[in-house]
C-alpha cells in the first residue's frame, strides 16, 4: 500500500513538473506570439485587441485618441542596393525609435512590411509631439506619416481613422518626393 501511494505521488509530481515545463515554454514564447519577430512591436492581430480595450478606457475617461500611420521611405532601394539584412535593420531601428519615443500608454504595431501604426491618447497636436520624438530618435531614417484623431470608441471608428491617416501619410510621402 505504501508503495502504491509513493507511485501515485511520484506520478503526480512528474505530471506537475511536465505541466510546469510546458507552462514555462509558453511563458517564454508569449512575447513571440504577441510581437513581431523583427521589431518587437505588437503583431497586427494582437494590436486590434489592444486597441479595442484602449478605446473603451478612453471612452470611460472622456478622452480623445489619435492614430498615426508611418511608412518608411525608400526601403526597396535599401534592399536592392544593400540587401535585405540592411532593410531589416532599417525596419528594426525605426521600431526602436517608436518604442523609445512611446509613453507607457501608447501602443504600436508593425502593420505590415515597412508600415507601422501607433495609437495614443490625445489629439493630433499630441500625435505631432510623438512624431517629433521619433524624428529625434530615428537617426535620420526617412519616413512619411499621417495622423487622424479617432472619432468614436469602437473598432469601426479606429479603422476609419486608419484609412484617413493612411491617406494623409501618402499625401505626406508625395510632398516629400516633390521637395527632394
Amino acid at each position: 500500500m505504501f508503495d502504491s501511494q509513493n507511485k501515485k505521488k511520484k506520478k503526480f509530481i512528474f505530471r506537475v513538473l511536465d505541466f510546469l515545463k510546458i507552462y514555462s515554454l509558453f511563458e517564454g514564447n508569449a512575447d513571440a506570439v504577441m510581437t513581431d519577430h523583427l521589431t518587437g512591436l505588437y503583431r497586427r492581430e494582437v494590436f486590434y485587441r489592444l486597441v479595442e480595450k484602449y478605446l473603451s478606457i478612453i471612452k470611460r475617461h472622456n478622452e480623445t485618441a489619435s492614430v498615426i500611420v508611418f511608412d518608411l521611405n525608400k526601403l526597396k532601394e535599401v534592399n536592392d542596393l544593400f540587401g535585405h539584412k540592411a532593410g531589416d535593420r532599417l525596419i528594426s531601428d525605426f521600431a526602436e525609435a517608436i518604442k523609445g519615443s512611446s509613453r507607457k500608454s501608447d501602443i504600436s504595431c508593425r502593420w505590415g512590411g515597412d508600415e507601422f501604426v501607433s495609437v495614443l491618447d490625445g489629439d493630433e497636436a499630441a500625435a505631432g509631439k510623438f512624431i517629433e520624438r521619433i524624428i529625434a530618435k530615428s537617426g535620420g531614417i526617412s519616413f512619411a506619416h499621417g495622423v487622424k484623431e479617432i472619432e468614436g470608441f469602437d473598432i469601426e471608428a479606429f479603422e476609419n481613422a486608419v484609412k484617413l491617416a493612411d491617406s494623409r501619410m501618402y499625401q505626406n510621402k508625395i510632398s516629400q518626393r516633390k521637395t527632394a
